[in-house]
């Protein structure tokens, strides 16, 4: 918005119930440590729950250990001993669990 050439000044009260009528979570980076659980809560991982490994630089990313993985035939695995699948995943798309 501008008033002539000029933009307009918007009151930061009005920005922020903006955020808050929009649900927004990206406004608030979620603060996992290394270690953290974590559960993936939307697309194709959706309630899988795996280990925190670190934030990608620059990015609102985050890879994220997973203990279990599929096979040819789409048949689960849990993983022991150490192995684990790497995912690259939004940080939005995590909570702790």
């Amino acid at each position: 918005m501008r008033f002539g050439k000029y933009p307009a000044e918007v009151d930061e009260s009005v920005i922020e119930e903006i955020r808050n009528r929009l649900s927004i979570k990206e406004f608030e980076p979620k603060q996992f440590q290394r270690g953290d659980r974590v559960r993936v809560t939307s697309g194709v991982f959706d309630g899988w729950e795996g280990m925190f490994d670190c934030r990608i630089p620059g990015k609102q990313r985050a890879k994220i250990m997973l203990n279990t993985v599929f096979s040819a035939n789409t048949t689960c695995y849990q993983v022991t001993r150490g192995a684990a699948m790497s995912l690259e995943i939004g940080l939005t798309e995590l909570q702790l669990a």
